[in-house]
């Protein structure tokens, strides 16, 4: 899932200029109803999915696109990951470890594109220190 959520990461850099706010706006109400016609459909199953690398490829690439361009790709691995039916330890170990991949990477085309600066990453790591003493 790593690889395939940095494709979805190198995609979104390179097709940043290209999103406006109207496309952003669709894309966030796409995946709103999509998701929510993918767990409809699905119902209240208890069948288990097995896993499947292309699903986890292409759920993959598009969860590292919205999570470069809108920061919502938890939605799109939740597609793939809960009909698995994982233990819940398992399902948040692999939550976690793929967007912290993720995020860390995205600070790489954040700072080519002039999202971020210099000085965002020298005060960055001090505001998660404080913000709990505040």
């Amino acid at each position: 899932m790593i690889p395939a959520s940095i494709v979805g990461i190198v995609l979104g850099t390179f097709l940043f200029s290209h999103l406006s706010e109207p496309y952003v706006r669709l894309l966030i109400g796409l995946l709103a109803v999509g998701f929510g016609l993918n767990h409809w459909r699905q119902g209240n199953s208890q069948t288990k999915t097995s896993v499947s690398r292309i699903k986890g490829s292409f759920w993959s690439i598009v969860a590292g696109f919205t999570s470069f361009g809108i920061h919502a790709g938890t939605p799109l691995v939740n597609v793939y990951l809960l009909p698995q039916k994982l233990s819940p330890a398992i399902y948040m170990g692999t939550s976690t470890l793929l967007f912290t991949v993720i995020n860390y990477f995205k600070l790489i085309p954040y700072f080519w594109l002039g999202q971020l600066s210099y000085t965002w990453g020298i005060y960055r790591p001090l505001w998660h220190c404080c913000r709990w003493h505040l």
